[in-house]
């Protein structure tokens, strides 16, 4: 069985900016934005991909807890973005006229662990 699915997506543009700030030996900080324009054209928004966020902002922690061993933590919030889809959408019509949104927060933790040269 085939099924159409035209996503029509456009090309996007990412900006992104941050920081990085040793607050001391042991400990690093980081914070950032990043703004991305929006790639789904009204006539293909479909409630199951609503890839439509522009809008992050980020932070982060790294602790070295010892000399091989380091702990990352990472927040990134998506500001809420919503889209109303066309009248007459090239997929799923049921859905004309309707509206999505999108907000999303992220939390990572990972460990690094540190390979010394010879």
């Amino acid at each position: 069985m085939a099924m159409s699915f035209p996503m029509n997506w456009e090309n996007t543009v990412v900006l992104r900016t941050g920081i990085e700030y040793d607050v001391c030996k042991k400990i690093t900080a980081r914070a950032g934005y990043a703004y991305g324009t929006n790639p789904v054209p009204a006539t293909t928004l479909f409630p199951l991909f609503p890839a439509i966020v522009e809008n992050h902002i980020t932070a982060g922690l790294s602790v070295k807890v010892s000399k091989s061993f380091v702990l990352n933590a990472a927040y990134e919030y998506a500001f809420e973005n919503r889209q109303k889809a066309a009248s007459n959408s090239y997929i799923a019509n049921e859905y004309d006229n309707s509206t999505s949104g999108l907000e999303n927060q992220t939390f990572h933790i990972s460990f690094s662990w540190l390979l010394k040269k010879k």
